[in-house]
């Protein structure tokens, strides 16, 4: 539900800022992403202290394994918190190249950055996930 009013206020604003949209500075799609990225980011930080998970009554399936649902949900959680910890900037050129797979044309035109700077970004938060990652192994 919070995915449906979450699309449907990045569709009010966008309609709100559709008269001063100018095609010359940023192509329509790259535009929306911003109006999206910016509304997340008031998202969560607005609720990241009230952080409210759904009980479900069925957690297995007939299809699905019980310890393959935990097993993939703590792999989600240790992403979310490793996301969570690395820099802004690094985080949302992740978000974008690997999550909404957006071209690194498309996320330098959202962030307003040069292709080169997105490529950097993305190299140095691959790299410090795959650090938190070898520290979580670590401790385990």
């Amino acid at each position: 539900m919070v995915a449906e009013d979450l699309t449907s206020e990045v569709f009010i604003r966008m309609l709100k800022a559709l008269p001063d949209y100018q095609v010359q500075k940023t192509p329509f799609q790259a535009w929306l992403f911003q109006i999206a990225r910016f509304l997340a980011i008031d998202h969560f930080r607005a609720n990241h202290r009230h952080k409210v998970e759904p009980l479900e009554d069925n957690l297995a399936t007939d299809d699905i394994p019980l310890d393959r649902i935990i097993d993939d949900r703590l792999a989600v959680d240790r992403l979310q918190k490793a996301l969570a910890a690395l820099p802004e900037d690094q985080r949302d050129v992740l978000v974008f190249r690997f999550l909404l797979n957006m071209p690194i044309g498309e996320v330098a035109e959202a962030m307003h950055r040069s292709p080169n700077a997105i490529k950097g970004l993305q190299r140095r938060g691959l790299r410090a996930l795959r650090s938190m990652y070898e520290q979580m192994e670590n401790i385990r």
